[in-house]
């Protein structure tokens, strides 16, 4: 038990300090990554004031992407977030390319002719970018509010006063009349009087009466 207490309370203190020096590494790189790329931003055609907005369209939309993806991955459990991953890949390399050009190292000359259309290009990529990935995230909680409130499915239950292995009505009209044992032997001999008027043979009638064949043709002689 105390080696548990001992091993919670050292994983607390990891994941502490790992916690802060992430949020120390954040805050001095985007704050270096925020002035290189102003001053990039404001050499390439960008106004002084909008200078200081600009690096906030590379840096706040990967956060929208990582968002994006984190939704994805652990609440929404899908793997699906191409879109966001490619995003955070596409901003992270146009950040890292600013700042290089930021330096002015020697071969920067070489392509300067391509900074400004990069720069008046991405206020318009992040904004689409941004949007949709915005609009998928939006998406997969709707996903999950829906599955969330949907009704469950009620099985088709059969009425009590069905019988679900009854006969169709037709069968049931088909059926003969109930064999008639308890008749008496007038009753019996007027039956038969009258199915022979019917032209009934003596198998019929022996069969509606329950009786047998010997049975039916002598109770006839005698009607």
């Amino acid at each position: 038990m105390k080696d548990k207490n001992k091993f919670a309370k050292l994983q607390k203190i990891i994941t502490t300090c790992n916690i802060a020096g992430l949020v120390i590494v954040l805050v001095v790189a985007m704050g270096i990554s925020f002035i290189a790329l102003s001053e990039v931003a404001y050499q390439f055609g960008i106004g002084y004031y909008e200078s200081f907005f600009w690096p906030l369209l590379i840096d706040v939309p990967i956060a929208i992407f990582m968002t994006n993806i984190l939704v994805n991955r652990w609440v929404a459990n899908k793997h699906n977030a191409k879109f966001a991953k490619s995003m955070v890949v596409l901003f992270s390399l146009a950040s890292v390319v600013f700042n290089v050009l930021h330096a002015k190292f020697p071969m920067a000359e070489t392509v300067l002719f391509f900074v400004p259309i990069a720069v008046a290009a991405v206020p318009a990529i992040a904004i689409i970018a941004s949007f949709h990935s915005s609009f998928n995230m939006l998406g997969t909680f709707a996903e999950l509010q829906f599955a969330k409130t949907e009704p469950e499915k009620t099985q088709l239950q059969i009425p009590a006063t069905v019988d679900p292995v009854a006969k169709p009505a037709s069968k049931v009209q088909k059926r003969k009349p109930p064999k008639r044992k308890t008749m008496q032997k007038e009753e019996r001999l007027a039956y038969i009087k009258n199915a022979r008027l019917q032209n009934k043979t003596f198998a019929t009638i022996a069969g509606e009466l329950g009786i047998s064949l010997s049975q039916a043709s002598r109770l006839a002689k005698e009607a």
